[in-house]
């Protein structure tokens, strides 16, 4: 495989499959109240290493999240460490 395959693939898994992951998995436990008191980044990394992928944009991963989070599962982020997620009528 080339470099530039490589790359276009890490970019779709980064932007793409890792923030459905981890909206999916937040909303799951957020639904059967079973968040923990850790930080979101601390679920974006084992996330992360779940799919193993190793550098990524935190920031455009923590926005793209946020925005699954509040169009698809009607949940907004109210804290960050700890994780705090509202249900939004």
């Amino acid at each position: 495989m080339n470099n530039f395959y490589i790359n276009d693939l890490s970019k779709y898994i980064e932007i793409i499959i890792l923030p459905e992951l981890i909206a999916f998995s937040l909303a799951r436990l957020y639904y059967y109240n079973n968040l923990k008191e850790i930080s979101f980044c601390k679920y974006i990394n084992s996330i992360r290493k779940l799919i193993n992928i190793r550098n990524i944009n935190y920031k455009l991963v923590k926005n793209i999240t946020t925005n699954i989070l509040r169009n698809k599962y009607n949940l907004k982020i109210i804290s960050y460490y700890p994780i705090k997620l509202k249900f939004m009528n």
